[in-house]
């Protein structure tokens, strides 16, 4: 079982005055991050993050 992760998101304004959208690092609960970054996207609500490379085994398919 792999965990999931969370990014969290905050408008500002970047060094020439426009506004911006800020995302946070990953974190294991947005609860952690709410008071910086309140908001957050649903299209990009989850994303696994896995310890390890997973490759796919080597060989022919029986057809």
């Amino acid at each position: 079982m792999f965990p999931f992760k969370y990014r969290g998101y905050k408008i500002g304004k970047d060094e020439d005055g426009n506004l911006c959208i800020f995302s946070s690092g990953l974190v294991d609960n947005l609860l952690d991050i709410k008071e910086e970054y309140p908001y957050f996207k649903i299209s990009d609500y989850k994303e696994k993050v896995y310890s390890k490379k997973q490759e796919k085994p080597k060989g022919k398919v029986k057809k």
